[in-house]
């Protein structure tokens, strides 16, 4: 009875051993870069424009400007999730939550061989942020927006609403898109 008892425990932690191998290789497989900036990238600095519906309505020229203040771009530093949110929060707590709540950092990383800019909230504590990449497609200067796990493209922005009304919804090679 102790033999099969043993026998069965030893099983049961190989396996567990195992599993967590498994994750952990995965999980890192998928890891980002962490290479977090300093200064709010110039490539992405202006304002850019598309041409869209968003998935809804009449399709029109949306804007998007983008600068440190817009984005309220604050270089990375090591930090806690604030708890200013919680009813249970300390004074000092929600102090940090309010004065942080609008704060951005930007992580940057490879995917598919492109460089992408990942955005996302100081206190934030769930989801991927706003990804964001600078290409030149068919010789023109292009903002992509993406997200989501697959890195999914939302909209492709250019620098005059011309090009962008001209552009409208393309989609280019080696980009993801949602299937509609």
């Amino acid at each position: 009875m102790k033999k099969s008892l043993s026998i069965s425990m030893l099983l049961f932690l190989l396996s567990l051993f195992l599993f967590l191998n498994i994750n952990n290789k995965q999980a890192n497989a998928g890891a980002w870069s962490n290479h977090y900036l300093k200064k709010f990238p110039k490539s992405i600095r202006g304002t850019w424009y598309t041409y869209t519906n968003f998935g809804y309505g009449k399709k029109k020229i949306y804007k998007l400007k983008a600068n440190a203040k817009k984005l309220h771009f604050h270089p990375y530093v090591k930090h806690n999730i604030g708890a200013g949110a919680l009813p249970k929060a300390t004074k000092k707590e929600k102090r940090y939550f309010n004065k942080t709540i609008y704060w951005t950092y930007c992580d940057v990383f490879k995917f598919q061989g492109r460089k992408w800019f990942n955005f996302m909230g100081w206190q934030q504590d769930a989801g991927d942020g706003d990804n964001y990449n600078i290409s030149k497609l068919k010789g023109h200067r292009v903002l992509t927006l993406a997200g989501g796990a697959g890195n999914w493209v939302s909209a492709h922005y250019y620098k005059s609403r011309q090009l962008a009304k001209k552009m409208g919804e393309k989609h280019y090679q080696g980009f993801i898109y949602m299937k509609d």
